[in-house]
C-alpha cells in the first residue's frame, strides 16, 4: 500500500474549526468523523495525510479547500 507523504493545509482549520468544529471532540477525531479523505498528522503544523484520493478530492471541492 503506498502512503502519500503528509502535506500542510491551513484552510482546512480555517474552514471547518469556526462553523462545525464542537470543542468536546479532539481536531484528530473530528476530521477523521467528517470523512474527507485525510487524517490529521500534527495540528499544531497543519499536517495532514490522504488515505482516500477519491474522497479527498470530493472534500476539496465541497468545501472549497
Amino acid at each position: 500500500m503506498f502512503i502519500n507523504p503528509n502535506f500542510v493545509n491551513r484552510n482546512i482549520w480555517n474552514c471547518l474549526y469556526p462553523v462545525e468544529y464542537n470543542s468536546d471532540d479532539s481536531w484528530y477525531s473530528f476530521i477523521k468523523s467528517k470523512d474527507l479523505g485525510i487524517i490529521c498528522v500534527d495540528l499544531l503544523a497543519d499536517e495532514y495525510t490522504i488515505v482516500d484520493e477519491k474522497k479527498w478530492l470530493l472534500s476539496k471541492l465541497k468545501y472549497g479547500f
